[in-house]
Order: structure tokens, then C-alpha cells, then sequence
């Protein structure tokens, strides 16, 4: 799935706020909020961790 840029920047703000947060199951809460697939959810936390903008903790980003 494609995202355009505004969504995109949605996602990642969204990413962002819940890493901020020290929430948990990051993922899946992208996934259901808007309505993205699993793989292109990782795709997103992946691009956002490349970037340094997030750390991988554990042994999943979900």
C-alpha cells in the first residue's frame, strides 16, 4: 500500500507519540488506526528506526 505524504506523515507523528509514550504493541495499534497492512506498518516503524528517529527495543518493534 501507497501512502501519500500527508498519511505518512500521520503515521509516523502517530509512531512517534506512542514511542513517546512508552507504549506497547506499537504495531498493532498503527495497523488498526489506520487501517494498514502489517507489512506496510513495518515497513513505516522500520523507516522511522533507519532514520534514528526510533530505537529498536527487545526483540520486535511491534
Amino acid at each position: 500500500m501507497s501512502l501519500t505524504t500527508k498519511k505518512r506523515e500521520q503515521v509516523f507523528n502517530y509512531i512517534t507519540e506512542l514511542v513517546g509514550r512508552g507504549e506497547e504493541r506499537i504495531a498493532k495499534k498503527v495497523s488498526e488506526t489506520f487501517g494498514l497492512s502489517p507489512t506496510t506498518t513495518y515497513h513505516n516503524l522500520r523507516k522511522l528506526r533507519d532514520d534514528g528517529i526510533i530505537e529498536k527495543e527487545g526483540e520486535s518493534i511491534d
